[in-house]
């Protein structure tokens, strides 16, 4: 296995993680004046909580990536970035739109690099009991 590959996976993974957890945060911050103005401040508000709610569970799961890079395999291979694309446009402005597009291009370097991470995989009987999990 390319343990470099390995690597600058898990890099692209946790940098785009903390991407979308500052830019989560500065939402909120923007979101708060602009609630009394149509509505919008809310949607940036309830879109920044969607987001980190999607931090929070990427952070729990980088752990595992990185004892088991074949997972992050499975998590990237079945992964759609239309909705959060549109809904950043609307809500999250450029911003979101870039990290959204930073998003995509970390999934097709796993997914270009599927033969090199499934490698690592480990055998069927070590395998998380949910394993399950990393294929939404």
């Amino acid at each position: 296995m390319n343990n470099e590959v390995v690597q600058k996976a898990l890099t692209k993974v946790k940098t785009g993680n903390i991407i979308w957890l500052v830019i989560s945060v500065i939402m909120i911050i923007a979101g708060l004046p602009m609630i009394l103005g149509a509505g919008y401040g809310l949607g940036m508000i309830a879109l920044a909580i969607w987001n980190l709610v999607q931090v929070g569970r990427t952070f729990k799961i980088i752990k595992q990536f990185e004892a088991e890079p074949s997972l992050m395999v499975c998590y990237y291979k079945n992964r759609n970035y239309v909705l959060q694309f549109i809904l950043n446009f609307v809500f999250g402005a450029v911003i979101g739109v870039i990290a959204t597009v930073y998003e995509a291009f970390t999934q097709k370097y796993i997914l270009d690099h599927e033969v090199e991470l499934m490698n690592s995989r480990l055998m069927a009987d070590q395998m998380p009991e949910d394993y399950n999990d990393y294929t939404f």
